[in-house]
């Protein structure tokens, strides 16, 4: 492997500033400058991504669930006895560091984890190996410090990353794979796991929460390439200089998309 696995909990790994990131290069391929700030702390996470956390809660470390989520019933808080409930409720997730659901999230959550392990494919994946592995490595080029952590390790298989979407049809994950940059994450991740390959679990956040399972191809890591290594060597160029830059200071002419013509 060319990196090390580490032994982080998510508070750690998140919370590390000295490797480079996934999350890092989609925030430098925007502005360094969006980088900088996502690094200061000033971009908060989505409602999104925390039901995307929650997800991989259930489905991958079931067992954590209790430690980290707390889940409240349904209240209405413009009575006082449910204001007050609130409240303790939110005193107790406070001092315990865990986030508070709801009841119809937690449902929804539950019901996805069960639509992965029905789907064949999906459940015989994540049958064995190990779940959130996570990789420091040197990037040989750069001589960068990165990480990456696998939702789902196992031996002789490729990395596998599971994804919740509102489409998992095979044109509409495409246009993901596109959009959110998955190919980037395989160029990374395949660099500090040492594979060449990705398997992607996707389900759907709504009824029927269908799932599909895909893997990637040579031309998924091509374009990996060509997204991933230059926002890292623009990364390493904005730290050797302590210069984050946002958007271009000078007028720019600017062309409508090939799909708008």
């Amino acid at each position: 492997m060319a990196g090390q696995l580490i032994d982080w909990p998510d508070e750690k790994y998140h919370a590390d500033r000295t490797a480079v990131s996934k999350s890092w290069l989609d925030h430098i391929h925007r502005s360094p400058a969006h980088l900088r700030a996502y690094l200061d702390g000033l971009i908060p996470s989505t409602p999104r991504m925390e039901f995307g956390s929650l997800v991989h809660a259930w489905v991958l470390e079931p067992d954590s669930i209790e430690s980290r989520y707390l889940k409240i019933p349904k209240l209405d808080r413009r009575r006082k006895a449910d204001k007050e409930k609130y409240a303790e409720l939110e005193a107790v997730a406070k001092a315990r560091n865990m986030a508070m659901i709801d009841e119809d999230t937690w449902r929804q959550a539950m019901t996805i984890r069960d639509a992965v392990y029905r789907h064949k494919a999906a459940a015989a994946i994540l049958g064995k190996g190990d779940p959130e592995q996570a990789v420091l490595w040197t990037n040989p080029e750069t001589g960068e410090l990165c990480k990456a952590k696998a939702d789902w390790l196992r031996e002789n298989f490729p990395l596998v990353d599971v994804k919740t979407t509102t489409d998992a049809s095979p044109s509409a994950f495409a246009r993901s794979v596109v959009n959110y940059r998955y190919c980037a994450q395989l160029r990374h991740y395949c660099e500090g796991f040492e594979r060449d390959r990705m398997v992607w679990v996707a389900v759907e956040i709504a009824p029927p929460y269908a799932v599909a399972v895909y893997a990637s191809d040579d031309a998924m890591m091509k374009r990996g390439i060509e997204e991933r290594d230059p926002d890292l060597r623009l990364y390493a160029e904005c730290k050797s200089k302590n210069e984050w830059p946002g958007y271009a200071d000078s007028v720019q002419t600017l062309t409508l998309p090939r799909w708008a013509a």
